[in-house]
Parts: structure tokens; sequence; C-alpha cells
């Protein structure tokens, strides 16, 4: 039984709901009487359609008494009114396009459109004129309650009865909520009543606009967009399209009418514009009523205008109210009256933005007084573009609300400027121009801040013009670490620039000369160049002093850009000063010239002053010292420790007696040197001392490159001293140039065999071509070889070397001999021919072969064999100490006549030689040689003895 029952019941919902569809139906209409019917009680259903199949003008009032959808279809539809009864919806549309209802009202008090407290009217599309008759709206409720009106699309035009709302309520009414989501609406209200809200004596519950393109003319103490005059609370909510309001006199264009109640007004998005024509304010209260509690949000543009007050409460309001401004607002004409009673407010969001006309939003256009008048306090956490004339006496800004003062420090004085803003650009403020030369700072030696149109404001300033080298001196002594100083023009520093801190000069494609940097404490000064074709130029050579001193505990780092350092008496170009060692230094790019005064390294010490530590990644890099050391110690200082990077070309040299790298003259401890890249030393002297008890001072990695001048890496600085170098890449110098103890790449390779004495050869590297070596020429014909008959190895070049090594001029041939036949008759004859190749498989020249036989009797003419007797015989062609043999098989006589008609010197086979008695193993041997051996012999040499 449960399942029967459960069974008939969704049969009977189905039923039903198949019913409610098929009730629903689309009647077309072509006269008065038809659409009567259509839309009567007796003749309609919920849901259905009714369709104008013709235009239809008549002065008559049509009520709709169900839910349905008037479709304009295209045609025109003239009434006096169009009522909506109680409990019915209906939708207005247009199907087709060019639809047209207009309802006149005037022939009664009723409402163009009337939509009492229990009825909804929704309009989707068409073109509507709506005109109430007296104290009737244009569209919504006669006298009393009008229910919910939804505007989604189409044209319409509402136009409100004496005491009425365009779009709203009549007099005394109370408007339910107006929803506008599209299409172009256009309100006149009639006198007391809003364009879009309620009418005299009314309460409007919720207008709220979230698109479209919207218009709306308050009457005489009536609203745009709101109230009445008299009315009660209104909540208005704005998030798009494009509004313009006006409000009639004595009345707000956004908010309340004359003598009304507080509203709610939210405005977050979409374009707004409000004018009020006098007594009210734009936005808030008409004349003697409360102020709104407004709110602009960060997504609204909202332009004010107004006779009298633009914001708050109208002429002689009971409260101002509250305004929050996330958004933008322009004021430009009227004034914004501030009132600082108990419960009002005016705060302006970081995002909110209150500017004056759009042609300058630094003012308005009051006629008199200024555009922020009354007494009270604006909080103001964004921006106020209006310039500080425009603020009177009574208004308080806080939070952002800045003077700034400025001071040539000898030139006239720029006017101070008032700031509503975080910057001055943010704040519409022309940011003065400082002195040429000059920038504006926080104090007078321009040890403070640089201040510029977009610096972030906190407070009052008192600003002064310094010039760019003050500034920069006062970024690099006053810093915090990690800060990047940039320079953007060419700079001269005549005092010297002291490093505060851990910090970048970027020189940004510009050039700085300086007399001196220095960089002490444990503050690391890094140089670079963002943008290629910077100049760094410090230059103390005049006088004393290191030109970029880095003290024993900072640090140097150059990146890049093109860095020249020139020391003064007793000091480096680049690390310690007078009696001052160096601290740690790195090149990691750009292009380094560092020379030192008298008694001073190139980098490292100064007079009497250690190396230090330098390390070069990369970058070209020129050291010059003067008695002291390229790259090391001051005159009597220890030398550096020292690496040399793959990516690295190093020149050093001292041009006072002074050694390249290592200790300063009359120093003792080398310190250390790690190459792996190119270290050129052109002149003077290289001293390696011994300083190092348990290795070497000098270790050359397989990439590094230990070379003499540019023009010739074999000539340059003479390396002396008891210290050690272990080489695995490449010493260039002359062996008469090192002095040293070599270990590793350090090979003597001594010739023999040559016509001529060949001297022997020192290679400190792994090839003659890597150590810049010429390898001497051997006779002609021959190469050099590890072995006097050839057997070794080839020694080129580019062969590797691993041990000292001897090698032997030989013959460098491989012969090949073959002979114009394959067979020849005693008393025949045979040509030769003689090819050859050398050990890199070249062709030589054969033209010196000599051949010989090991017939005595044979007869050879050039390549060219007879033989007159019958034997084997071996002929052997000889260059030089290269040969190379063939075994010719000459047939005898008789064999080549019982043969027949043969060509001379031609057989089939080779005979044996000797008597008849010859044995079978000769003859088996014969056979052999037939088949082919000695065709191509290669060369056999004499043996070794």
């Amino acid at each position: 039984m449960r399942r029967l029952f459960a069974t008939t019941a969704v049969a009977a919902l189905i039923v039903g709901a198949t019913s409610q569809v098929a009730d629903a139906a689309t009647s077309n209409v072509t006269t008065s009487a038809q659409l009567i019917d259509a839309t009567s009680s007796a003749s309609c259903s919920d849901g259905d359609t009714v369709a104008l199949g013709a235009s239809i003008i008549d002065a008559i009032s049509v009520a709709v008494e169900c839910s349905l959808t008037l479709d304009l279809n295209g045609r025109t539809l003239s009434i006096d009114t169009l009522a909506v009864a109680a409990g019915s919806t209906l939708t207005i549309d247009d199907s087709v396009g060019f639809g047209r209802l207009d309802t006149s009202g005037l022939s009664t008090s009723s409402p163009g459109i009337s939509v009492p407290a229990d009825a909804e009217l929704v309009i989707d599309g068409g073109t509507i004129l709506a005109e109430g008759g007296y104290n009737g709206a244009g569209i919504g409720g006669a006298s009393g309650t009008s229910g919910p009106i939804t505007i989604n699309g189409g044209t319409v035009t509402a136009l409100g009865g004496s005491h009425s709302a365009g779009i709203g309520s009549s007099l005394s009414g109370v408007a339910s909520p107006i929803t506008i989501n599209g299409g172009t609406v256009t309100a006149h209200a009639g006198t007391g009543g809003a364009a879009i809200g309620g009418g005299n004596l009314s309460s409007v519950s919720t207008v709220s606009i979230t698109g479209g393109d919207v218009t709306a003319y308050g009457g005489a103490d009536g609203t745009g967009i709101g109230g009445g005059e008299t009315a009660f609370s209104t909540t208005i909510l704005i998030s798009g399209g494009t509004v313009r309001a006006v409000g009639g006199a004595n009345a707000a264009a956004i908010g309340t009418g004359m003598s009304s109640n507080t509203s709610t007004i939210s405005i977050t998005g979409g374009t707004v514009t409000a004018e009020s024509p006098g007594n009210g304010a734009a936005i808030g209260g008409g004349w003697l009523a409360y102020g709104p509690q407004l709110t602009i949000g960060a997504g609204a543009d909202v332009t004010v205008s107004g006779t009298d007050a633009t914001i708050g409460g109208g002429v002689d309001a009971a409260s101002w109210g509250t305004f929050d401004l996330a958004g933008t607002l322009h004021v430009v004409e009227g004034s914004l009256t501030l009132d600082d009673a108990p419960g009002t407010s005016f705060t302006v969001a970081s995002t909110g933005r209150l500017l004056g006309t759009v042609a300058d939003p630094t003012v308005g256009s009051a006629t008199s007084g200024t555009l922020l008048a009354g007494t009270g306090t604006i909080v103001n956490h964004g921006l106020i573009a209006l310039a500080a004339s425009e603020v009177g006496a009574g208004v308080t800004i806080t939070d952002h609300n800045y003077l700034v003062s400025f001071d040539s420090q000898g030139g006239a004085d720029p006017a101070p400027v008032r700031v509503f803003a975080a910057s001055f650009d943010a704040g519409y403020r022309t940011f003065p121009t400082a002195p040429a030369g000059t920038s504006w700072m926080t104090a007078p030696d321009g040890s403070g801040q640089i201040v510029a149109a977009d610096t972030t404001l906190s407070s009052d300033l008192s600003l002064f013009a310094v010039t760019p080298a003050s500034v920069l001196q006062a970024s690099l002594a006053s810093c915090a670490d990690g800060s990047v100083v940039s320079l953007d023009r060419d700079i001269a520093v005549t005092d010297a620039i002291t490093i505060g801190c851990d910090v970048t000069l970027d020189l940004h494609g510009q050039r700085l000369d300086a007399t001196a940097i220095l960089v002490s404490g444990d503050t690391t000064f890094t140089i670079d160049d963002s943008q290629g074709g910077g100049i760094l130029v410090a230059d103390t050579s005049a006088g004393a002093g290191a030109a970029i001193r880095v003290e024993s505990s900072a640090a140097l780092v150059i990146d890049g850009g093109d860095v020249t350092a020139l020391g003064g008496t007793y000091a480096a170009g680049i690390g310690g000063g007078d009696h001052s060692s160096a601290g740690t230094i790195t090149i990691n790019g750009g292009t380094v010239s560092a020379t030192g005064g008298a008694t001073g390294a190139g980098i490292g010490g100064g007079y009497l002053g250690d190396g230090g530590t330098v390390t070069i990644h990369g970058g070209t890099v020129t050291a010059t010292g003067a008695g002291a050391s390229g790259i090391g110690g001051g005159y009597g200082g220890a030398g550096a420790d020292i690496t040399i990077d793959a990516a690295a070309d190093v020149t050093a040299s001292d041009v006072s007696g002074g050694s390249a790298i290592g200790a300063g003259r009359n120093g003792t401890d080398f310190g250390s040197l790690a190459l792996a890249g190119t270290l050129h030393v052109p002149s003077g002297d290289l001293v390696v001392a011994d300083s190092n008890a348990v290795g070497p001072e000098v270790t050359i990695a397989s990439s590094g490159r230990l070379l003499g001048t540019t023009s010739d890496p074999t000539t340059g600085a003479s390396i002396s001293g008891a210290g050690q170098i272990a080489n695995a890449g490449v010493i260039a110098l002359d062996e008469s140039l090192v002095g040293v103890s070599v270990s590793g790449r350090n090979y003597l390779v001594t010739f023999s065999g040559a016509t001529s004495t060949v001297d022997p050869v020192r290679v400190y590297a792994a090839t003659f071509d890597a150590g810049y070596r010429t390898l001497p020429a051997p006779p002609t014909g021959d190469a050099w070889n590890t072995e006097a008959d050839g057997s070794g190895a080839w020694l080129d070049s580019d062969t590797s070397l691993s041990a000292d090594t001897t090698v032997y001029a030989t013959t460098d041939a491989m012969l090949t001999l073959t002979p114009s036949a394959g067979r020849v008759d005693q008393g025949g004859l045979l040509t030769f021919t003689v090819t050859g190749v050398d050990h890199h498989a070249n062709p030589i020249d054969t033209s010196r072969v000599v051949l010989t036989s090991s017939i005595a009797t044979d007869v050879i003419a050039g390549l060219t064999v007879t033989f007159p007797h019958a034997s084997p015989h071996v002929i052997t062609a000889t260059l030089g100490d290269a040969s190379v043999t063939y075994l010719v098989e000459v047939t005898p006589a008789a064999a080549a006549s019982a043969g027949g008609t043969e060509a001379a010197g031609a057989t089939d086979a080779l005979a044996t030689t000797g008597a008849n008695g010859t044995g079978p193993l000769l003859g088996a041997l014969l056979g052999l040689l037939a088949v082919g051996i000695g065709l191509l012999a290669w060369r056999r040499r004499r043996q070794a003895a």
C-alpha cells in the first residue's frame, strides 16, 4: 500500500506540473478589447505572454491580473494607465525591437504604470514612457506603498506627477526596492518627489543601481535619487553603470530631500555625477535634513557640484553625517563643509582620492571661500589634491599632511609646499627644481636622504640644495647594509669618499672622478656598472695615500666598470696606505688598472704593508708597483695570497726593483699564487722566495699561463728566488729567464742526427706550441723521432711531452715500390714506380730514390731494370734511411721459347733459378712468390748498431 501511495503521489505531481506548463499560453492581441481580456483574471494565467499583434492607441486603463509577460513585439501601445494587480508580476519586453509603451495617466491621479505594494514590475526591453497623473508616480505606487520595480534593459522614461517620484512611490507612500541593472533610464519627479525613490512624505527601502545609463532629475525639495520632501530613511546602493543625479531646490542630488531623515549611501563602483542647485548637498541631505552615512568605494569615480554643500548635510542640517572615501571624488563646484559635531567623521582611505576639477585637481570652482570649509577633521590616509589655499582655517587634516620647505643655500628659495599625500607626485604637487648641479637633501651637508618628487613622505621636511658630490659622499657614508647607490650623472669629488656600510656603487654608465676612496672597518664596498661604459678614476698620485684604500679588515669587490686607481707616495693603487696592509680584494669583471705610488704595490700593501688576499675571478687587470710588487706586498711587506682564475687576464710588474708578484722589495715572504688564468709579467723581476716549508709557492693549473710580453710571451720578467713552481700549465718565458725550481711541466728536448748542431730546447708546457717554443727544423726529408732508426714516436710541435727527451733526425718516408708488370722473361726489363708518404700521410718527393738489385749483372737505368739472367732478383728502392724491396722471378729463355708466341719480357709464372737439380722446396717457394709476395713491400730500415 505504501509503495502504491507513493507512486500515485508522484504521478499526481507530474500531471500537475504538466498541466501548469500546458496552461501557459501566448496571446496575440490587436485591439484594446483583446488586450483588456487577455490580461484579465478571467482569461489569463500565470506564465502567459501577451504579445501585440498590432499597435494599440486608446485612452484606456489596462489591469494586469496575472503574472505574465507583455511583449511589445515591435508595436506601439499607447494608453492612459497600466496597472499591475496585487499578487501579480508584470514583465515588459520587446522581442522584436522598436516596440514602444506610452502611459500618460494624465486623465487620472494614478501612476502611468501602477505597481502597488503586493505587485512587481520587471522591464527587460522596449521603449517606455510612463507619466503619472496628479499625485501619481511615473512608475510605481499610487497613494500608499509601491511594489518592487526592476529594470534590466530597454529605454525607460518616467515622469512623476505632483508630490510623486518618477520611479517609486507617490504622495505619503513607501517605495519597495527599486533595482536598475541595465538599460537607459531617465526619471523626472514632480514637486516634492525624488526622480528615483520616494514621493513627498514617503520613504524608500532601497534603491540599487548595478549598471545601465541612469539620469535622474528631482522635483523641487526632492532628490534625484533617494527620498522626497520630508522623507524617512533611505538606502541607496550604486555599484556600477553611469549615473547622473540632479536634485531639486533644497534637496540633495543623491540622498534625502528637504527636512528629511538620514540616509545610507554606498557607491562602490560606476561613474557617478551628483548636482545640487542650492541648499542641499550634492550627496547627502537636503535643507534642514540629516547628513548621510556615505561610503565611496575604491572602484567608484564620483563627481559632485553644488551651489552650497557638496557632501554631508544641507544648509542648516541637523547633522553632517559620516563619510568614508576609498575611491575617487571630484569636487568641481561648491564647497565640502565639515561639521565637528559628535558622531560625524570623514576618513580618506589609502586608495581614496579627493580632487578638484578634472582640468586642475588642486582647485575647485567655489565662487567664494575655500573648497574645504567648516569645522572638522579629515583623517587622510590617501590623497587630497586640493591646494592648501582651498582648505579652510577650521579644517584639520591628519596623517598625510606635510609641509616641505626648501633652502637653496645661497640662492633664492622656492616657496614651501603643503602636501596632502604620500609624495609630491601622488598629491598633484609640483616638486621645485633644485639649483643647477644640486639635489634636494634632508641635511645641508649632504649626509641625509635625497628627496625627489616620488619620495615617500612621513613628516614635515626642510630640504637643502646639495651638490652631487656631497650627495654621493653622504650616500656612501651614511647608508644601510645592502644599499645600492647609482650614479645618474658624471661626478667629480675633491674630498675623500668614506664607505660606511656594505654598499654597491653602480656606475650606471657614468664617470666618477675621486681623490680617494676609503674602505675601513668590516665593510664591503662593491663597484659595478649595470649599463656599461661606466668609469671610476681614483687618483692620489699627487699626494699620499692609497687611491682605493682597503684596510686589513675591509673588503673590495669589483664586478664591472673601468676602474683606474693611482696611488700616492708610500701607498698602493688598491690596498694599503703607508705602513698599512691590504684587506680582501676580489675582482670578478671589468677593466682594472692599479698603480702604486713610491714603495707601494699596484694591488696590495703600502710601505711595509702586507698584500692581503687578492682573488681575480675575471676581467682584465693591470697592476704596477713602484719598489714593491705589482700584486702583493709593499716595500718590505709580505706578499699576498693570490688566486687568478681561468677567466682572468692579468698583467703585473714593478718598475723600481720590486717583484711582479709576491713580497715587496726587501720582503721575504712571497705569499702564494694559484694561477688558473693568464698572467703576463712583461718586465723586471718575479722573485719567488722560499717561504712555504711544505710545498711550492706558485701553483699553475692546467689552464694557467705565465707569459712575458704580449708581443713575445717568451721575453719578460726574470724569475728568480729559492722558491718553487708546480707547473701543470704553461710558462712561456725563455729558459734563460727562469731561475727557480719548476716541477711538473719542465722538459728538456735534445736533438741528434742533424747535419749541423741543434741546441736543446726547454719546454714548460705540454707541447712546443702550448709553451710558445719553436721546434727546430730537421734536415730536408727528415723528421724528429725518439729512435735513431725511426721506429719510435715522431715529435711534432703539438706532440705531448711527458719527460726529458732526445730525438733523432731520420728520413720521414714510407715507400711503396710497384713494377710495370707482374712477370718478366730473361733479357726483359721492368720499369718501377716509387711513391711515399710521411708520418702524417702527406705525399713526399721520391725523385731522389735509388734502385739496386741483388744480382750484380742486372742493368739499372733510373727506375728501369734489365734482367740478363734467370733467377730470383731482389730490387731495393732507397731514399735516405728508408727503403723498400720487391722480389722479381725472371723466367729462363728456354721456358720462354717453349711458351710459343708470348711477348718478350712477359710470362705467366716465375721460373726457378739455377740448375735442373733444384729441389721441390725451391719450387714451392717460387710458387708462393708468384702469388704476390713482395708485390707491395714496406720500407726496411737499417738496424741500429
